[in-house]
């Protein structure tokens, strides 16, 4: 309050503590039969600089630290494997030297398939009575990514006839054995499930 009787209100002033920063979030970004790429965020650092990152390949330290600007890593791997990759942020703070560690990314390592047999379909049901064997192409199929939840393909390269009017992706479900089927428009040449 003021000499003249004026209030004055003040906004509350918040100061950050310095603390342990946060795990980065990790991600794969392209596969082959050899090798696995993964990238992650920088993570928010709470006034203590990050100086380098740390990976970890079912729960081992894989490699010495890689530097502060990369946060990205190649990492030979062996068909029909599953690598659990995790990384955390590396500081130069003795109280707090690591940062928390990322969700682990479990990568399964199936071989990559280059061809599969296209199925053409007279009707939308995709029965496969309807199958024309007299049409039957290959279709070149590229799996980019692929870990726990996710499965990108695609087939950008194949060029679809007139009688084309949507694809069919059959898959095995790993949770029970189900054969599953999803279509995709004609329009799509690539899908995430």
């Amino acid at each position: 309050m003021t000499n003249n009787g004026e209030r004055y209100q003040f906004e509350q002033l918040t100061m950050p503590i310095p603390g342990q920063p946060d795990a980065p979030e990790l991600w794969l970004v392209k596969r082959s039969n050899t090798s696995f790429t993964v990238e992650w965020s920088e993570p928010k650092s709470y006034g203590i600089p990050v100086i380098g990152f740390q990976l970890f390949i079912t729960g081992k330290k894989s490699g010495d630290m890689i530097e502060v600007n990369s946060r990205r890593a190649d990492i030979p791997s062996r068909i029909n494997r599953v690598y659990r990759v995790s990384v955390c942020a590396i500081t130069n703070n003795r109280q707090r030297p690591y940062s928390l560690m990322s969700k682990i990314l479990p990568v399964i390592t199936t071989p990559i398939t280059d061809l599969i047999p296209t199925m053409y379909y007279n009707n939308d049901d995709g029965g496969s009575t309807s199958f024309d064997r007299t049409v039957a192409r290959i279709i070149p199929l590229q799996i980019e990514t692929v870990n726990e939840e996710k499965l990108h393909l695609d087939w950008t390269s194949f060029l679809p006839t007139a009688a084309v009017r949507a694809y069919y992706i059959h898959y095995t479900c790993l949770n029970n054995g189900e054969l599953q089927a999803m279509k995709v428009s004609k329009r799509y040449r690539y899908t995430v499930s």
